[in-house]
């Protein structure tokens, strides 16, 4: 990839990962306050209020949902987008598309968020429980202020537009990333061409440099090309490197992960003389027998050899 592509590729994702987040802050930010407006305030006391809030909080459906409609939002855009520019690279090569219809793209994106992001939503959850108690309790502690005044303010701070602001900025930049690049790399694993994945690094001084006070270097990483399989070996200040299949990846520390910007850039994999490199039957064929003979192995041997080398690209 030259400089001029992959700087075009970088401007292009920042552009998209802020409209993107724009609308998925607005959104979430409406689903946190409906949440907050959920608990039963009106059976609420100054004895039992940290009980209320707590059960209220124990449904954690309504983050999912929420936190869904985050993944849903960016994971299918940067899909199809993705899918857009490869097909136009295919379009002179080949003629099949490699498109997800609709229903199994929604599909492959709540699967993937019920696999990993389990723990993240319950945790979401009990911290904007206990964000509540917290409030309320600081209220309780003016002695001229009694419950139902306490209660009044809680609903005020909660209709007000900056209400857990800087925790809904949070969540949103970080699951949106880590959603559009899950179906980036989808798009990228095509059927006809080989396509290689770059991590794209944002140039600004809050980017992870690898520094003391910022130990995960996205920075370094800028422009590393990796096969799709393959993962990103994140350096870490005075530790071991970290990997990441792409960023955002959930499977990474929080430090590594949270508010990350960066995105995934696509390289079209070529071959000396700059033409592109096709993915054919009698090359996966060479492969499996070169491991064991087609005579040698029995028909189910074979497609299951097939299926392991195709797997492996």
């Amino acid at each position: 990839m030259t400089k001029a592509e992959a700087k075009r590729q970088k401007i292009a994702w920042l552009r998209r990962h802020k409209q993107y987040e724009s609308r998925n802050y607005k959104n979430f930010r409406v689903a946190i306050q409906n949440m907050s407006l959920g608990v039963p305030w009106d059976k609420t006391t100054e004895n039992n209020y940290k009980r209320v809030i707590t059960e209220h909080f124990e449904n954690t459906t309504p983050m999912y949902e929420a936190v869904l409609d985050i993944h849903l939002n960016a994971g299918k855009k940067e899909y199809r987008y993705q899918r857009k520019k490869i097909d136009e690279t295919k379009s002179k090569l080949v003629t099949k598309a490699n498109i997800l219809f609709n229903a199994e793209l929604v599909r492959l994106i709540a699967d993937n968020l019920i696999g990993t992001g389990g723990s993240r939503i319950v945790s979401m959850t009990k911290t904007l429980a206990k964000f509540l108690i917290n409030l309320l309790a600081d209220y309780l502690q003016d002695q001229q202020i009694t419950f139902p005044i306490a209660v009044d303010r809680i609903l005020d701070d909660i209709n007000n537009p900056n209400y857990y602001r800087y925790q809904v900025e949070r969540i949103v930049r970080t699951e949106t990333t880590q959603a559009s690049q899950y179906t980036a790399l989808m798009a990228m694993d095509d059927p006809d061409i080989y396509i290689d994945k770059v991590w794209l690094s944002v140039d600004d001084d809050r980017t992870r440099n690898g520094t003391k006070g910022r130990p995960y270097n996205h920075l370094g990483q800028d422009g590393i090309v990796k096969k799709l399989k393959d993962v990103f070996n994140i350096e870490v200040y005075d530790e071991p490197s970290e990997p990441l299949l792409y960023p955002g990846d959930p499977s990474g520390s929080a430090g590594n992960v949270i508010n990350c910007r960066c995105g995934l850039g696509r390289q079209v994999r070529r071959d000396k003389n700059g033409r592109v490199v096709m993915k054919t039957e009698p090359d996966i064929l060479r492969q499996a027998i070169k491991k064991k003979t087609k005579d040698q192995m029995t028909l189910a041997e074979f497609e299951e050899a097939i299926y392991k080398l195709k797997q492996e690209e």
